[in-house]
């Protein structure tokens, strides 16, 4: 059930991509704003915005599992769960009108897109000029697509929603300007959650990519390795991504941008039919046992 609420969830959305509305939406957002709104940045905030929608999606699921057809009526939750969870917005619709801005001399459009894509778990202020958007495709997939669906192959749909909620809340509070306990603990708990999934990604981009640059990419990467265990998913990820493409990270202005763009969300796609077909693997693996 698991595999095929994954494979579902793929396909509506992408399909619901097409929507503007959809493009747009925002779930946790949306519920981290009525958090600020109702009890205001506190030191136990973090709580409210993870704990409890974990604790309710867990709830939910448990009670139905629990049923005597629970294992079909979980389908639904599932797949509404993991719409919620996957993006929020839709990356290859991302890339291409930010492709379709920059062709067109749309400096401005083609900025706002940049840096909408850019926003991931470093928070960066200042201009987007030199700043690679093909390295940030990795680092997106990852946190859009990859670790959401490998933490609810793992813990269910308890562990696709504290990825998302921890992963949105940790961006939420470095953009909004907080440095507190709240804001440092919710990153540490991101990184913490992205450690193994990261890793797990970088694997598919090597295998959906040119393995060799990007193993020995890897290898380089973790003889620099600084111990900051936080912050190293981002880096090993664009590092990892960039290499599979054969291409150097040292180059990220260089010519040739909007073609390595596509290649990169290629190579996702690619990585995304791997981690499918091993997901199939170990449920096959599992019945057959």
């Amino acid at each position: 059930m698991t595999l095929i609420a994954i494979v579902i969830a793929l396909f509506l959305e992408r399909v619901l991509s097409y929507s503007p509305q959809w493009r747009t939406h925002s779930l946790t957002d949306r519920w981290i704003r009525l958090v600020d709104d109702r009890i205001g940045p506190r030191a136990w905030s973090l709580a409210v915005y993870v704990l409890l929608p974990v604790a309710v999606i867990a709830t939910l699921q448990y009670s139905i599992v629990e049923l005597p057809a629970g294992e079909v009526l979980i389908l639904p939750l599932a797949l509404v769960v993991l719409l919620a969870c996957l993006g929020p917005r839709d990356l290859r619709e991302e890339v291409h009108s930010y492709e379709a801005a920059v062709r067109r001399g749309d400096d401005a459009l083609a900025e706002t897109l940049l840096r909408d894509l850019l926003t991931g778990p470093l928070r960066h202020d200042g201009p987007t000029s030199g700043r690679s958007p093909v390295a940030a495709c990795f680092v997106q997939g990852h946190e859009r697509w990859f670790a959401v669906l490998l933490w609810f192959f793992v813990l269910g749909l308890p562990g696709a929603v504290a990825y998302r909620m921890l992963a949105s809340v940790a961006c939420h509070l470095g953009h909004a300007g907080r440095d507190d306990e709240s804001q440092r603990l919710a990153e540490m708990l991101h990184g913490a959650m992205a450690w193994p999934s990261a890793r797990a990604a970088a694997l598919l981009y090597a295998l959906a990519g040119s393995a060799d640059h990007a193993f020995a990419r890897w290898r380089e990467w973790a003889s620099n390795y600084n111990g900051d265990w936080v912050r190293s998913a981002w880096p090993l990820l664009a590092q990892t991504g960039l290499a599979a493409l054969a291409r150097d990270p040292q180059d990220d202005a260089a010519s040739g941008q909007l073609e390595c763009l596509d290649r990169a969300v290629h190579l996702l796609d690619r990585s995304m039919l791997i981690l499918l077909a091993l997901l199939a693997l170990l449920t096959i693996g599992g019945w057959m046992t």
